[in-house]
């Protein structure tokens, strides 16, 4: 019994013998971990890597690698601080021709890290070739434009005037491939409903593509007077194109049209010359046909509900 109490006894402390043990652990740790870091060591290091090109007439595709594995051998201390990112000398790779280096193989590395990063002995490369996408950068002027069928007006109101965008046309700037196949023109979106009141909206531009393509500017505004809407019917004269060599007999020399137009611009249209209607031979058939006219003249701010029919007969 004497042994096993005596063996107890060596695990039985109280809180002052446990803090004395806690601390000979906790310096017996230091003393072991500087030591180590006095030794040298092989480790596999993230160094950040620099692309060295004209940025000003070339843009990436795809983002560029930000870093780069190397294996090296140093002291405990200093890979220590380079592993936690401390005096980490960016790794700077040339790039001649940027469009046309697409990859860049580890012994490229190796050799631009041997060259770049002094006393450091470097083992070898960890990192996978790089993978590098860069265009030429272009640029293209585009025209903002905004489909009058997406507006939705409360019922009874519409345009009054002339839909303004400022500016009406942004710069594309972004890789060649790309600028080359966009279209001439944007088509802005506008959610706005139920519009009764006259508009101007600021909107922000963008081409999506994940930002490869920058608009400038990047905000432009929408405008447009709005009013409510009465309608008003006139006689408009009918005008027969083309003259001779076609022959032709009109049932009537003028029709009745009905338009709708803003009641802040009607008496602006009471004084306007226009509109008339237009009858094209080229587009019957010899014989009689009842058609409609297209009604030309008709002032922007106005919009054509219903025209009278007429007989043709073509010789």
């Amino acid at each position: 019994m004497n042994i096993l109490d005596g063996i107890v006894n060596i695990f039985r402390f109280d809180k002052t013998n446990w803090k004395a043990v806690a601390l000979c652990l906790v310096a017996a740790t230091v003393f072991w971990f500087f030591n180590a870091l006095n030794k040298e060591h092989t480790a596999t290091i993230s160094f950040p890597v620099q692309f060295q090109y004209d940025q000003a007439g070339f843009i990436p595709i795809k983002s560029l690698p930000k870093n780069v594995l190397l294996n090296i051998s140093g002291s405990g201390w200093d890979l220590l601080r380079k592993s936690l990112g401390f005096k980490v000398t960016p790794l700077i790779i040339d790039l001649e021709r940027p469009t046309e280096t697409a990859k860049i193989a580890p012994a490229t590395i190796l050799t631009a890290a041997a060259a770049q990063l002094g006393q450091i002995k470097i083992n070898h490369v960890a990192s996978d070739t790089l993978l590098l996408s860069i265009d030429n950068r272009e640029s293209k002027k585009i025209k903002l434009v905004v489909s009058k069928n997406q507006l939705q007006f409360k019922k009874g109101f519409g345009f009054a005037g002339q839909l303004v965008i400022t500016p009406d046309s942004v710069l594309a700037q972004g890789p060649a491939g790309i600028i080359s196949k966009i279209s001439d023109s944007i088509q802005l979106e506008f959610p706005l409903e139920n519009i009764s009141d006259n508009v101007k909206e600021e909107t922000e531009l963008s081409y999506g593509l994940d930002g490869l393509v920058t608009l400038v500017p990047n905000t432009a505004t929408i405008s447009f007077e709005v009013s409510e809407l009465t309608e008003v019917t006139r006689k408009v004269k009918v005008v027969v194109l083309p003259s001779p060599p076609y022959r032709s007999q009109i049932s009537k020399d003028s029709i009745s049209v009905t338009l709708l137009i803003p009641v802040v611009r009607k008496r602006e249209f009471a004084k306007t010359v226009g509109p008339f209607a237009v009858i094209d031979l080229q587009t019957l058939e010899p014989g009689v046909s009842k058609i409609f006219p297209n009604i030309k003249g008709l002032p922007s701010f106005s919009r054509l509900v219903l025209a009278d029919s007429i007989t043709v007969r073509k010789f």
